[in-house]
């Protein structure tokens, strides 16, 4: 329930509350990938960058292989000033076999220039 809860609220930019949700989750399954990437998503919405680089640190030592961790590993890194390690990232994520949302995140960036 707290999953999908998060979900819609994440999409309804509610993002303290869908924290809320993935903080829960993540109490029970500290290791459930989709909400270690959706928490970092909202820290990063609410300005905790800090938090937001744990986070996703935790999502990318789990699988360092998942384009979509690396992806968000870089906008977090981008978002903290560190612009060369974050520009690694989105070159390693453009090697990778990518998902249609994947793919939509490196559109994202190439647009927005990082």
């Amino acid at each position: 329930v707290h999953i999908w809860a998060g979900t819609i609220l994440t999409k309804l930019h509610h993002y303290s509350e869908a924290l809320t949700c993935f903080k829960v989750i993540l109490e029970v399954d500290p290791k459930n990938l989709y909400a270690l990437k959706s928490k970092t998503l909202c820290c990063l919405k609410n300005g905790a960058l800090g938090q937001a680089l744990e986070t996703i640190l935790i999502a990318y030592e789990q699988n360092p292989e998942n384009a979509d961790s690396i992806i968000r590993r870089g906008i977090v890194l981008s978002d903290l000033g560190q612009y060369s390690e974050a520009l690694e990232d989105f070159h390693r994520a453009w090697g990778k076999e990518q998902s249609s949302s994947t793919e939509r995140e490196l559109n994202l960036c190439h647009k927005l220039k990082i």
